[in-house]
């Protein structure tokens, strides 16, 4: 489709290749495969900046590992984390696999 000058305007389209109207809920699986992605990102950061505290001392290394396990260790955290990463990943493929191919865009 070109624009008033002439140029030829591209489409947006999602991560799947496809435009946004063309996927039914594409929206929700966004927004679910983010909030999947952003809890694993707290469980990723929590857990090097307990690696951090190790450049203090052990003992503040112990420390923080004990906040961190009372957190995702609990029957809710544990939940929240394997959930979250099932969640996230089996999109992340499901993504890849609706494709028309695997060229980056440009």
């Amino acid at each position: 489709m070109a624009d008033a000058t002439g140029r030829q305007r591209r489409e947006q389209v999602g991560a799947d290749g496809q435009g946004e109207a063309a996927r039914p809920g594409g929206d929700t699986v966004r927004r679910v495969r983010l909030w999947a992605g952003l809890i694993v990102f707290v469980f990723l950061a929590t857990h090097l900046l307990n690696h951090a505290l190790g450049l203090i001392s052990i003992g503040a290394m112990d420390a923080g590992r004990r906040w961190f396990l009372v957190f995702w260790r609990s029957w809710p955290g544990t939940i929240l984390l394997y959930g979250s990463l099932a969640v996230h990943l089996t999109l992340a493929l499901v993504s890849i696999y609706r494709r028309p191919h695997l060229r980056m865009p440009v």
